[in-house]
């Protein structure tokens, strides 16, 4: 290059490689929920609390049968393995379970070749039904117990509420001391006049509201569907025996309440019957058991108004259930005839 000579830079394009798009990732608190009912586990654990346990309407059905008893017996026994799963895996998140199960803080005494489990805060207290009723939560216990010591544990109730006893007791072992063949039954009559009690009362449940959920689940399958709906009609219709139509407005919502449902309003057009208007929670609006608390609220309308119920549903977008329950008057039911 001739000396004085201007220098001229070359510009040069590197193409450069292209980067890899960034894929935002999700951040998330804990494992990743596998089902409803872990879901439902995971809400009663970390925050509800159940009262005192009032004899429920799974209590009922659960103890029409020694079939159904069993069943109680085995779903507890799945749901105390997966509460488990999902607990502190320490007896502590036995006593949470059993505390929204509305027993109230329990007694956990271990000795050397079995241990009990004490609750005091069932009610009614005293009442006997010729049968111990909580076959569910002796299931759960065993569950727990069972993957907590990584072998088979038995439990049973030794001492019932509901079988004359001021408290409820639960004894855990190796050995497998039920005889299902020949386990009592309690009386339905007389469980279903405590369940009438308590819903002209106040209709309160006494258990968290996951754990009442979770409690029902066994019974949302067929065969066992059909057969708890149409126990739970003549229930309503039972209950109705001793009801007045002037009261059937204000058994309507503590029913409601007392079958977990979020809300329930009850309607009077003239010369257009009655409307019962019912809300289900999220966690509520399964199908399966819309269908069974609402059987038991129809045959409480058809026992005290004498006159056919229509029932309607719809989901809504926020994924709720809604129902509409029509008792018309006798015109407008010859008109549809």
């Amino acid at each position: 290059m001739a000396k004085g000579a201007k220098t001229r830079k070359v510009r040069t394009r590197v193409r450069s490689k292209t980067r890899p798009r960034k894929v935002p990732v999700r951040k998330t608190a804990g494992p990743a929920i596998r089902s409803g009912s872990e879901l439902l586990i995971r809400k009663m654990l970390d925050s509800e609390k159940g009262g005192e346990r009032e004899l429920l309407i799974q209590d009922l059905i659960y103890n029409a049968s020694r079939g159904l008893k069993n069943l109680a017996y085995r779903s507890g026994f799945e749901l105390g393995k997966e509460i488990y799963e999902n607990s502190d895996r320490t007896i502590g998140g036995l006593e949470k379970a059993l505390e929204n199960a509305g027993f109230g803080r329990v007694l956990y005494s271990p000795f050397e070749s079995y241990s009990t489990i004490t609750a005091y805060k069932v009610r009614p207290r005293g009442r006997d039904l010729g049968a111990d009723v909580h076959a569910f939560e002796a299931g759960l216990i065993a569950g727990y117990l069972s993957a907590h010591a990584g072998r088979a544990i038995h439990v049973k109730e030794l001492r019932c509420t509901y079988n004359g006893s001021d408290s409820c007791n639960f004894v855990a072992s190796a050995a497998d001391e039920r005889d299902v063949e020949r386990e009592k039954v309690a009386d339905l009559g007389g469980m279903m006049e405590i369940i009438r009690e308590n819903i002209g009362f106040a209709g309160n449940q006494g258990t968290g509201g996951s754990y009442y959920l979770l409690f029902a689940k066994p019974l949302l399958k067929e065969p066992v569907l059909t057969e708890a709906s149409k126990l739970m009609y003549l229930t309503g219709k039972r209950i109705a025996e001793a009801s007045r139509a002037e009261d059937f407005d204000d058994r309507i919502i503590k029913m409601s309440r007392y079958l977990g449902i979020e809300s329930a309003r009850v309607k009077r057009r003239r010369g257009r019957g009655v409307e019962i208007n019912l809300t289900y929670s999220s966690s509520g609006s399964i199908s399966n058991f819309v269908d069974l608390t609402t059987s038991m609220l129809a045959g409480f309308a058809k026992g005290v108004l004498n006159k056919n119920v229509y029932v309607q549903r719809r989901l809504n977008g926020r994924r709720k259930y809604s129902v509409s329950m029509k008792i018309a008057p006798k015109k407008s039911q010859e008109k549809k005839a």
